[in-house]
């Protein structure tokens, strides 16, 4: 409602604030807020300005009105509100979805966006978030979760003397496959099933902690190599009961010369099928380790199988100018269905 509504009045205790698709302003500041007031921009102009990022950003080269933003802070504040029916909760998005679509010249997939996979499905439920005790959608889509939930967003870089401190971003897993299967016709019809098919490094992983109020930050251990920067952050408490599962990086960062990833934490069904329980970030030798032979010589910058290509993440305006390379048919990536 906020954000399709042309304009919207705050009555707060202090002072009353507006809002419209131009401007926010306020009875101290009846022509328009600062822009040192709004460092996360206007929430209701969800088209992208190239400009507003000049004077908030102070030289950071990730918009605030790029598409990978405007997602993180709509998704943010939606999963943040109370719904009085959590079964509509794809539904009571739709306005805004349709509205998406145009801007992002994309295609919504059962909470993601198309030209954004696979390195969309690296986002995090916020603690304390439960997962759907009913059907609403396959593990690997926020709408499986109740709670806020971060979309994932593109480090951001800023330019220094001696360079850019972030240096290059890399898909490191590949999407062979996506389906979701709803109840109707119609797009936003109740998803009844969906899948999606992965290529990528899968690792088994331990864990020695419970997930909980005063712990929500859980290292992750892999034999042989322990000790290294690996941590998850699960979807809900009960998932980290077991204390076992698997990884699978998807997106590594290149940043002052050392490696941060992205990626899925895993639980393997007993028909080898695999469903989210959570994500993971890994640091230095921790993500390095789960990286293929192919990807590591490219993130390396040695000269792997295949040739290697550019592609753009989201689209031509983003940043995120993530590099891709063919697989070779002698690595250890694997090929695993998520549901």
């Amino acid at each position: 409602e906020r954000l399709l509504a042309r304009r919207v009045l705050h009555f707060n205790r202090d002072q009353l604030y507006w809002e419209c698709q131009e401007r926010s302003a306020c009875e101290i500041f009846p022509d328009k807020m600062p822009e040192r007031m709004m460092r996360r921009g206007h929430f209701k102009n969800i088209v992208p300005n190239t400009g507003v990022h000049e004077t908030v950003w102070k030289g950071l080269s990730i918009p605030l009105w790029s598409r990978e933003m405007i997602w993180v802070r709509v998704l943010s504040s939606y999963t943040k509100a109370q719904l009085s029916n959590l079964g509509d909760k794809e539904a009571a998005l739709s306005g805004i979805l349709k509205a998406l679509e145009d801007v992002f010249d994309d295609t919504y997939v059962g909470g993601l966006w198309r030209k954004g996979l696979p390195a969309q499905l690296a986002w995090k439920a916020v603690a304390p978030a439960t997962s759907s005790q009913t059907y609403r959608a396959p593990s690997w889509s926020w709408l499986s979760i109740d709670g806020e939930i971060k979309a994932y967003a593109p480090f951001a870089t800023k330019e220094t003397d001696s360079g850019p401190l972030l240096e290059q971003s890399y898909v490191v897993a590949e999407l062979e496959d996506i389906a979701i299967t709803r109840a109707g016709e119609s797009a936003l019809s109740p998803i009844t099933s969906g899948f999606i098919k992965l290529r990528g490094m899968l690792h088994p992983v331990t864990w020695q902690q419970e997930y909980g109020p005063d712990r929500t930050i859980i290292p992750l251990e892999i034999e042989g190599n322990e000790g290294d920067n690996r941590y998850a952050d699960f979807d809900e408490p009960s998932f980290s009961v077991e204390r076992s599962g698997w990884i699978m990086q998807i997106v590594v960062h290149r940043y002052c010369g050392d490696l941060f990833g992205q990626g899925l934490l895993l639980r393997r069904n007993p028909d080898g099928v695999f469903r989210r329980i959570g994500s993971f970030t890994s640091a230095y030798q921790g993500a390095r380790h789960l990286l293929s032979k192919r990807h590591r010589a490219l993130v390396e910058g040695e000269k792997g199988p295949g040739e290697k290509s550019s592609a753009e993440v989201i689209d031509g305006t983003s940043i995120s100018s993530l590099q891709i390379q063919p697989a070779s048919e002698d690595d250890e990536e694997q090929t695993i269905v998520i549901i």
